[in-house]
């Protein structure tokens, strides 16, 4: 598949004007902003790196490092940045229905909700022939899973708590639109919370990143101390990792990016090909495939 064209969270591009995916996310670490900076604390790294050259201003390697922070070499500053991409205003939801799940084995059987809750120990299921979602609010609390189908899902709120677990179900790729996650209190900060599972089947262990794209506004972007991550990041700000996250597939900040001790990002250039982004980009032209 690759790349398919879809219309729901797009801005009226002309054809010829979108971007390659691959020029977006031509490696593990992309900024699309300007002035940019990633920092490497102690043994972070950046790995399956196609080049050591990154397309930021400027790269800081921490101190008691004993790693290269790109596989063989130590990453360094290209100048350049990365293509922008944009989905449009974020869609929120207009509906007023609440619904909580508090057991295994219920499913979500309708588009549009106004808050959404999976209880502790419990799995969420997603009606899969309902492609397009829209909640104000979404929370997974520890130890509950929730498992989206292909689609798109505008979150104004979401929390994934600590344990959480956010399982790709399906055949495709599942698009995340998202205001906040899990909003820390007096900053401007989003966070997928310590011990998360998203798309992954157990930590440090990748899945196929492919299976989701998840797109934060206008919010910092952390990802918890031992979580993992199997997909592919656009984050509007700042994109941080705390210590031993992990992290495959690829992200893209238009702000700083820090990556944390003994945390790392392993690039996947095949899942940015297999992966498909809608609207937003189109894999028929990249370098990354001549």
């Amino acid at each position: 598949m690759g790349c398919l064209l879809t219309t729901l969270a797009c801005p009226a591009f002309a054809a010829d004007s979108i971007i390659p995916c691959p020029d977006v996310f031509d490696n593990g670490v992309t900024g699309h902003g300007s002035n940019l900076k990633v920092a490497f604390e102690r043994d972070a790294q950046l790995l399956n790196a196609p080049t050591s050259l990154l397309n930021f201003n400027n790269v800081k390697k921490g101190n008691k490092i004993s790693l290269l922070t790109c596989d063989a070499a130590d990453c360094s500053a290209g100048g350049t940045v990365s293509q922008v991409i944009d989905p449009g205003p974020f869609q929120p939801s207009t509906s007023s229905v609440d619904f909580d799940a508090p057991d295994d084995g219920t499913t979500l059987t309708q588009a549009a909700y106004d808050s959404v809750r999976v209880e502790s120990g419990a799995t969420l299921n997603v009606e899969p022939t309902i492609t397009d979602y829209f909640f104000n609010e979404l929370e997974v609390e520890s130890n509950a899973t929730i498992v989206p189908q292909p689609g798109d899902y505008w979150i104004d709120d979401l929390a994934l708590k600590q344990g959480a677990q956010l399982q790709v179900g399906g055949s495709g790729t599942t698009r995340i639109f998202v205001n906040t996650i899990n909003k820390l209190s007096g900053a401007n900060q989003t966070k997928i919370e310590d011990d998360v599972l998203v798309n992954s089947s157990a930590p440090g262990v990748s899945g196929d990143p492919s299976k989701l794209f998840l797109y934060v506004y206008d919010n910092d972007i952390k990802l918890g101390a031992d979580a993992t991550f199997s997909g592919f990041v656009y984050g509007e700000r700042k994109v941080e990792t705390e210590k031993q996250a992990a992290f495959f597939g690829a992200l893209s900040a238009g702000r700083n990016v820090t990556l944390d001790d003994n945390s790392f990002v392993s690039y996947d250039a095949g899942a940015v090909v297999d992966a498909d982004f809608g609207c937003l980009c189109s894999c028929v032209t990249s370098s990354l495939l001549n």
